[in-house]
């Protein structure tokens, strides 16, 4: 990765954790610009089943995703 992407990173950081870093939001474009294949993505809904899944569940987050980045720019979230 060129620092210049690295700083482009960067500056899409809300907070940095232990799983890379959190946002409340991202644009598909932004996604298929920074995106890895096999990226991580976690979701926290905010809809109450979601919430009362997350109590079940005891977890911070209600769905969780893989990242798979095609060469012609195309995104499959899995």
């Amino acid at each position: 990765m060129h620092e210049s992407e690295l700083d482009e990173k960067i500056n899409l950081w809300n907070s940095m954790d232990s799983l890379g870093f959190e946002v409340e939001r991202i644009e598909i474009e932004k996604l298929i610009e920074i995106g890895n294949t096999f990226d991580i993505l976690v979701f926290k809904n905010k809809t109450m089943m979601s919430k009362v899944q997350r109590i079940f569940t005891n977890s911070d987050y209600d769905h969780v995703a893989m990242l798979l980045k095609a060469s012609n720019r195309e995104i499959f979230i899995l």
